[in-house]
């Protein structure tokens, strides 16, 4: 599934996204963009200084009764410059971003357009997910940008979640 609502997060200028963060809702080959990502040149996902951006409402319909088995993300994304060590680190949250799981990161991140994988079906990232948590006004992805330089600039084709659950 695809996010239906985004919002710039706190951390790095604090602009996230910030041109065209819709676009990132779909597979479409245009691209949501960070430039000049981050105030800061940590390589830490943690660091306070990294843009940092949130994606939610998917709209999933999960029965209530339903066991939840595992939460699969896939990003479409390239950087302006290989060098500096770009990845992106990633969250999620069951309670509208109040607390996160722990973070995974992708591979560093290169000039051509790639898919990446994180999660899988069998794989709750550290929760046990209740279908309530899986809802619009709870369930949220953040997308921490890292890099050691903070002029690399950050492009973001598309992200979607599935989430694979038995009844």
């Amino acid at each position: 599934m695809s996010p239906a609502a985004q919002a710039a997060d706190t951390g790095g200028d604090n602009n996230g996204y910030q041109t065209n963060p819709t676009y990132a809702f779909s597979d479409n080959a245009a691209f949501a963009v960070d430039l000049n990502s981050g105030t800061t040149t940590s390589t830490s996902c943690t660091d306070a200084g990294k843009d940092r951006h949130r994606f939610y409402s998917f709209g999933f319909s999960i029965p209530s009764g339903a066991v939840v088995n595992g939460l699969e993300l896939q990003l479409q994304a390239k950087v302006d410059n290989a060098s500096g060590s770009p990845k992106m680190c990633i969250q999620v949250s069951w309670d509208g971003g109040v607390t996160w799981t722990t973070i995974r990161t992708t591979p560093n991140l290169s000039k051509t357009e790639k898919t990446y994988f994180l999660g899988g079906a069998s794989d709750t990232w550290g929760h046990t997910w209740t279908p309530a948590e899986l809802g619009d006004g709870s369930f949220r992805i953040r997308i921490i940008d890292v890099s050691s330089s903070t002029s690399r600039d950050f492009y973001l084709d598309w992200i979607a979640a599935r989430v694979t659950y038995s009844e």
